[in-house]
Protein backbone atom coordinates (compact mmCIF):
# COMPACT_ATOMS: atom_id res chain seq x y z
CA UNK A 1 0.00 0.00 0.00
CA UNK A 2 1.35 3.51 -1.12
CA UNK A 3 2.06 6.04 1.93
CA UNK A 4 -0.79 7.92 0.24
CA UNK A 5 -3.29 5.01 0.99
CA UNK A 6 -2.19 4.68 4.29
CA UNK A 7 -2.26 8.40 5.15
CA UNK A 8 -6.18 8.02 4.02
CA UNK A 9 -6.99 5.05 5.29
CA UNK A 10 -5.74 6.24 8.78
CA UNK A 11 -8.01 9.16 8.69
CA UNK A 12 -10.86 7.08 7.49
CA UNK A 13 -10.29 4.98 11.08
CA UNK A 14 -9.98 7.45 13.05
CA UNK A 15 -13.35 9.47 11.75
CA UNK A 16 -15.27 6.30 12.17
CA UNK A 17 -13.57 6.38 15.80
CA UNK A 18 -14.85 9.57 16.27
CA UNK A 19 -18.21 9.46 14.88
CA UNK A 20 -18.29 6.33 16.92
CA UNK A 21 -17.52 8.13 20.17
CA UNK A 22 -20.04 10.88 19.46
CA UNK A 23 -22.68 8.66 18.98
CA UNK A 24 -22.30 6.90 22.47
CA UNK A 25 -21.42 10.53 24.60
CA UNK A 26 -24.93 12.04 22.69
CA UNK A 27 -27.13 9.20 24.19
CA UNK A 28 -25.36 9.08 27.76
CA UNK A 29 -27.72 10.21 30.01
CA UNK A 30 -30.34 8.57 28.24
CA UNK A 31 -29.69 5.54 28.53
CA UNK A 32 -30.18 2.39 31.39
CA UNK A 33 -27.53 0.21 32.13
CA UNK A 34 -27.32 -3.09 33.94
CA UNK A 35 -25.56 -3.06 36.95
CA UNK A 36 -23.52 -5.49 38.48
CA UNK A 37 -23.69 -5.59 42.32
CA UNK A 38 -20.96 -7.24 44.17
CA UNK A 39 -19.30 -7.10 47.86
CA UNK A 40 -15.69 -6.63 47.99
CA UNK A 41 -14.14 -9.92 49.21
CA UNK A 42 -16.87 -11.84 47.79
CA UNK A 43 -16.93 -11.21 44.11
CA UNK A 44 -16.81 -14.44 43.08
CA UNK A 45 -19.69 -15.80 45.36
CA UNK A 46 -21.98 -13.85 45.52
CA UNK A 47 -23.15 -10.53 42.95
CA UNK A 48 -26.77 -9.24 41.38
CA UNK A 49 -27.65 -7.77 38.60
CA UNK A 50 -29.63 -4.22 38.76
CA UNK A 51 -31.27 -2.79 35.88
CA UNK A 52 -31.69 0.71 36.26
CA UNK A 53 -33.61 3.13 33.79
CA UNK A 54 -31.64 6.47 33.20
CA UNK A 55 -34.57 8.33 35.48
CA UNK A 56 -34.12 5.67 38.55
CA UNK A 57 -32.55 7.81 41.45
CA UNK A 58 -30.26 6.99 43.59
CA UNK A 59 -32.53 6.38 46.86
CA UNK A 60 -34.37 3.37 45.22
CA UNK A 61 -30.82 2.11 44.02
CA UNK A 62 -30.37 2.22 47.39
CA UNK A 63 -33.83 0.16 48.87
CA UNK A 64 -32.54 -2.34 45.71
CA UNK A 65 -29.27 -2.61 47.08
CA UNK A 66 -29.89 -2.99 50.57
CA UNK A 67 -32.47 -5.76 49.74
CA UNK A 68 -29.90 -7.86 48.95
CA UNK A 69 -27.04 -7.20 51.55
CA UNK A 70 -27.11 -7.17 54.95
CA UNK A 71 -27.34 -2.97 54.86
CA UNK A 72 -29.94 -1.57 56.90
CA UNK A 73 -30.93 2.21 58.57
CA UNK A 74 -28.62 2.22 60.88
CA UNK A 75 -26.06 1.62 58.71
CA UNK A 76 -23.85 4.92 57.14
CA UNK A 77 -23.38 4.68 53.39
CA UNK A 78 -22.28 7.30 50.87
CA UNK A 79 -22.10 6.46 46.72
CA UNK A 80 -19.11 7.42 44.48
CA UNK A 81 -17.38 6.39 41.36
CA UNK A 82 -14.46 2.97 40.98
CA UNK A 83 -12.45 2.80 43.85
CA UNK A 84 -13.46 6.11 46.01
CA UNK A 85 -13.81 5.60 49.69
CA UNK A 86 -14.43 8.58 52.18
CA UNK A 87 -13.17 11.00 49.53
CA UNK A 88 -16.67 10.53 46.85
CA UNK A 89 -16.70 12.61 44.14
CA UNK A 90 -20.10 12.17 43.98
CA UNK A 91 -21.19 12.98 47.80
CA UNK A 92 -24.68 11.12 47.66
CA UNK A 93 -25.84 10.11 50.99
CA UNK A 94 -29.06 7.81 51.73
CA UNK A 95 -32.37 10.71 52.23
CA UNK A 96 -32.09 10.12 56.16
CA UNK A 97 -28.63 10.30 56.14
CA UNK A 98 -28.45 13.53 54.36
CA UNK A 99 -31.14 15.08 56.92
CA UNK A 100 -28.60 14.62 59.18
CA UNK A 101 -25.98 16.01 58.59
CA UNK A 102 -27.15 18.86 56.98
CA UNK A 103 -23.90 19.70 54.70
CA UNK A 104 -24.90 21.76 51.30
CA UNK A 105 -21.46 19.39 50.01
CA UNK A 106 -23.26 16.49 50.27
CA UNK A 107 -26.59 15.28 47.82
CA UNK A 108 -29.28 13.59 48.82
CA UNK A 109 -30.09 10.25 47.09
CA UNK A 110 -33.26 11.27 45.67
CA UNK A 111 -32.15 14.12 43.98
CA UNK A 112 -29.99 11.91 41.92
CA UNK A 113 -30.49 9.95 38.74
CA UNK A 114 -28.66 7.24 37.09
CA UNK A 115 -29.01 9.73 34.18
CA UNK A 116 -27.26 12.33 36.40
CA UNK A 117 -24.31 10.43 37.46
CA UNK A 118 -23.98 8.92 33.42
CA UNK A 119 -23.53 12.81 32.30
CA UNK A 120 -21.18 13.64 35.04
CA UNK A 121 -18.71 11.02 34.80
CA UNK A 122 -19.91 9.72 31.41
CA UNK A 123 -20.33 6.16 32.47
CA UNK A 124 -19.73 3.26 29.83
CA UNK A 125 -19.97 -0.32 29.65
CA UNK A 126 -16.81 -1.19 32.11
CA UNK A 127 -17.20 1.34 34.36
CA UNK A 128 -17.59 1.14 38.16
CA UNK A 129 -19.22 3.18 41.04
CA UNK A 130 -19.09 2.09 44.41
CA UNK A 131 -21.42 2.71 47.88
CA UNK A 132 -18.97 2.45 50.89
CA UNK A 133 -20.41 1.54 54.54
CA UNK A 134 -19.82 1.88 57.73
CA UNK A 135 -16.82 4.37 57.15
CA UNK A 136 -14.58 3.13 60.27
CA UNK A 137 -13.78 0.02 57.61
CA UNK A 138 -12.97 -0.53 54.40
CA UNK A 139 -16.40 -2.25 53.53
CA UNK A 140 -17.87 -1.78 50.16
CA UNK A 141 -19.95 -3.09 47.68
CA UNK A 142 -18.94 -2.23 43.98
CA UNK A 143 -20.69 -2.37 40.57
CA UNK A 144 -19.66 -2.90 37.31
CA UNK A 145 -21.51 -1.30 34.35
CA UNK A 146 -21.98 -4.61 32.07
CA UNK A 147 -24.50 -3.49 29.40
CA UNK A 148 -25.75 -0.11 27.96
CA UNK A 149 -29.49 -0.10 26.81
CA UNK A 150 -31.79 2.02 24.90
CA UNK A 151 -34.88 2.75 27.14
CA UNK A 152 -36.95 0.39 24.74
CA UNK A 153 -34.47 -2.25 25.44
CA UNK A 154 -34.84 -1.54 29.03
CA UNK A 155 -38.82 -2.14 28.62
CA UNK A 156 -38.46 -5.00 26.84
CA UNK A 157 -35.90 -6.69 29.46
CA UNK A 158 -37.88 -5.63 32.60
CA UNK A 159 -41.49 -7.13 30.70
CA UNK A 160 -39.55 -10.48 29.70
CA UNK A 161 -37.66 -11.45 33.39
CA UNK A 162 -38.35 -12.17 36.35
CA UNK A 163 -37.56 -9.89 39.10
CA UNK A 164 -36.31 -10.85 42.18
CA UNK A 165 -37.28 -6.87 43.42
CA UNK A 166 -38.00 -4.06 41.85
CA UNK A 167 -38.90 -0.77 42.07
CA UNK A 168 -40.66 1.91 39.69
CA UNK A 169 -37.78 2.36 37.48
CA UNK A 170 -35.71 -0.32 38.00
CA UNK A 171 -35.60 -4.35 39.50
CA UNK A 172 -33.60 -7.21 40.39
CA UNK A 173 -33.00 -9.07 37.46
CA UNK A 174 -30.45 -12.06 38.20
CA UNK A 175 -28.57 -13.06 40.97
CA UNK A 176 -25.72 -15.68 42.03
CA UNK A 177 -25.13 -16.80 45.61
CA UNK A 178 -23.05 -19.71 46.81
Amino acid sequence: MCSYCWAVTLDEIDQLRQDASMEVESRIGTTGYRLRWKQKGRAREEWYDVVVRPETTIAELDRLVCRFSTLDDLHLRMYGLEDEYLDSSLNILPDHQHEKIDDPSYTNASDVTIGDIAERATLREGDRLSMVYDFGTPSQHYCIVKEVYDPDEIDDLLAESDTIAGTDTAAIIDERRL
